[in-house]
């Protein structure tokens, strides 16, 4: 635990961490028994703060797009006759 928290304050010096951010929307704000608190070290170190998310996105809806686009992409370079979605609409009302 003491390696733990001096490897994280020379991590924070050696990068010249001046701020650790945590936004109010979260995948989980709870610890599981045994967990130490994340935030202690910069919490201590006086560059912890909370700021307003301004959007409900979390990391897992961010990564989700991702990967979305990813898959696109790749279907499209794979099938690059294929039409989008809005490409099979304008087909369906053109009939």
């Amino acid at each position: 635990m003491i390696y733990e928290v001096i490897s994280l304050i020379e991590h924070i010096t050696t990068f010249n961490i001046s701020i650790v951010v945590h936004g109010t929307v979260a995948e989980s704000n709870t610890l599981l028994p045994g967990e130490t608190n994340p935030y202690a070290v910069p919490k201590r170190m006086g560059i912890f703060c909370f700021l307003e998310s301004p959007k409900s996105l979390t990391t897992s809806c961010v990564g989700q797009m991702i990967e979305r686009d990813d898959f696109r992409k790749s279907y499209k370079e794979v099938n690059p006759d294929a039409k989008g979605v809005t490409g099979v609409a304008k087909e369906g009302g053109e009939k």
